[in-house]
């Protein structure tokens, strides 16, 4: 554990065996089009798979400016995390959000790792 490998990720190792990797990304307004832009970024960003796991769930991080921005829009970018999540075979089984003065989103992944003989 640490900051040594500054890797993308992180592995916790259970035992021997099996491992969990984890890890987060999030976009802020700069990056942000509720396009399917939005979507590869996700994709991209599933850096579970270069650390040998595989993917099983991923929590969301929302934060919208519900006054200022367009339903629509909030559904779109958050349809954009959920259609690469399904592409991936994970569900999307929680997370959280809040009302925020700029618009931000991402992902927490977790996956499983067994070691390879």
């Amino acid at each position: 554990m640490g900051i040594e490998s500054s890797d993308d990720a992180a592995v916790y190792r259970l035992n021997d065996e099996q491992a969990i990797v984890a890890t987060t990304d999030f976009f802020t307004p700069s990056s942000m089009i509720p396009t399917t832009s939005a979507a590869s970024r996700e994709q991209r960003a599933l850096d579970v798979y270069a650390m040998g796991g595989k993917p099983i769930f991923a929590l969301a991080i929302v934060g919208m400016p519900l006054e200022k921005m367009p339903v629509e829009v909030i559904q779109r970018i958050i349809s954009g995390g959920e259609s690469v999540c399904a592409q991936a075979g994970i569900p999307i089984a929680g997370g959280h959000s809040i009302d925020t003065l700029e618009p931000i989103y991402g992902l927490v992944r977790s996956a499983s790792s067994t070691r390879r003989r």
